[in-house]
């Protein structure tokens, strides 16, 4: 039975859409659910003194809730197809949980560093209340850095097939570190609480992680189940 078929397989769909959703609801001020609006100019965040604790905790919850919203639908698939070939061992549940715990486990120590040089930029007077930096050397660099990472070498990592479901997330993660590093030296050139450029750029990492899939479909059948 192909795995998108699988029962299980709707509900890890179905909590993965739902995070997803509530992480993009509370950037973009949901004014529902209780949930506070994180991003944009009225951002609970935003008029927290720079160079604070209190401002440091706020980016960090920031980036970090960003990370949820624009990397969840990238590694769906993965988590489908972990829950699927180790559900004998460890169980559907479990093995995607752990897949995700694995991914997350590089990237939102990413997002945090993130957060600190965003804390720092602002203490020092090049970015205000997550708008884009006040000197365009500032965001220069920043896109000139990013577009230098993504020609890196990625790491490659072994086979779906030889290691546990938290393994392979964070080999997932570690395979596409420079297009994190591309990711959050964007969002910082163009302001990390532009919605606009937050949904671009998640768009573009959609496409980065599933079109590689769609075009070599054929030679992913043997490693993926689940692009059957």
């Amino acid at each position: 039975m192909p795995v998108y078929r699988h029962p299980k397989s709707w509900l890890v769909l179905v909590v993965s859409g739902l995070a997803t959703a509530f992480a993009w609801l509370s950037l973009a001020n949901p004014g529902m659910a209780g949930l506070i609006e994180l991003c944009g100019e009225n951002g609970v965040f935003a008029y927290v003194a720079p160079w604070t604790f209190e401002r440091l905790l706020g980016l960090g919850a920031m980036w970090c809730t960003m990370g949820v919203a624009m990397m969840v639908p990238c590694i769906v698939m993965a988590l489908l197809s972990s829950g699927w070939h180790w559900r004998e061992s460890f169980g559907f549940f479990t093995a995607a949980l752990c897949y995700a715990l694995g991914y997350f486990g590089i990237v939102l120590p990413l997002l945090l560093v993130a957060a600190g040089i965003e804390w720092t930029l602002e203490s020092l007077g090049f970015v205000s209340a997550g708008l884009a930096p006040n000197h365009p050397l500032v965001s220069v660099l920043l896109l000139g850095f990013g577009l230098i990472v993504l020609t890196w070498r990625r790491y490659r990592s072994g086979t779906f097939r030889q290691q546990g479901p938290a393994l392979c997330g964070v080999n997932h993660a570690r395979r596409h570190m420079p297009a994190f590093f591309a990711m959050i030296s964007a969002q910082l050139a163009l302001g990390s609480m532009n919605l606009g450029a937050m949904a671009l750029l998640s768009l573009l990492m959609l496409a980065g992680e599933y079109w590689p899939i769609l075009r070599y479909r054929r030679a992913l059948i043997q490693v993926l189940p689940i692009v059957r």
